[in-house]
């Protein structure tokens, strides 16, 4: 990996390379890499770190539909989602993706109709024609229909690292996930889409800021403080 200093290679490498490992590859790039939390650079990163990278995803969810058993079940992948649901936990607008993503995904990864998740190495799924045989989990959610479902309405790009936070206080239990069959989420989702509803009609202001601002430079003439003052959205 070198995300930080171009030229500057680093070797992470522990016991097989097959899980703690991609895990702790995967989670430096969310943290040093602001392409790795947009919804697409996402996709990527699972794809080269998780997929190519040699995941068993066939015996660590042997309890899926598709799964060969074998007893080596153990939910790393799961794990790592939920590192990442934490920092997004913690750093609330950096991130282009909401929790549905993730678990839209973790979904995926036990019993899907899409082929993205099935065998355990590239070698398999080479031998077996998957690619032919089956379609990408990436090409339904890339639709556009589907893919503004996941959209973070309040999502601010971030150049810099985000160092997570260690401290046991601010983690908190995924319920959306965990406790998604003994709660439910009518009142989570109205004010999600309240403030989905707000988020737009702030950049919409914005927007009209920008355009006379821009307007205010192009024509060296000062806009009237009141008309700014007055910008509002229709509707």
């Amino acid at each position: 990996m070198h995300y930080v200093n171009p030229g500057h290679t680093h070797i992470v490498h522990g016991g097989e390379s097959k899980d703690m490992t991609l895990m702790m590859t995967s989670l430096c790039a969310i943290i040093l890499d602001s392409n790795a939390r947009t919804l697409r650079g996402f996709q990527s990163l699972i794809e080269r770190e998780w997929i190519l990278g040699g995941h068993p995803f066939g015996e660590r969810c042997s309890h899926s539909a598709y799964a060969t058993g074998g007893g080596e079940e153990a939910p790393v992948f799961v794990c790592f989602l939920n590192c990442v649901f934490q920092m997004m936990h913690a750093y609330p607008t950096a991130f282009e993706f909401t929790d549905h993503f993730l678990i839209n995904i973790f979904e995926h990864s036990y019993a899907s109709e899409f082929g993205t998740f099935l065998y355990d190495s590239e070698r398999d799924r080479h031998h077996s024609q998957l690619r032919k045989r089956t379609v990408s989990l990436w090409s339904y959610v890339n639709h556009p229909e589907i893919l503004s479902t996941f959209m973070n309405p309040l999502y601010v790009p971030i150049a810099q690292p985000l160092w997570p936070v260690i401290s046991g206080v601010i983690h908190v239990l995924w319920q959306r996930l965990f406790l998604r069959w003994n709660l439910t989420w009518d009142e989570a989702d109205e004010s999600a889409a309240i403030a989905a509803e707000s988020a737009e009609k702030v950049k919409k202001l914005q927007s009209q800021l920008r355009t006379l601002l821009n307007q205010q430079h192009s024509g060296g003439h000062s806009i009237p403080s009141e008309e700014i003052t007055n910008l509002k959205i229709d509707g």
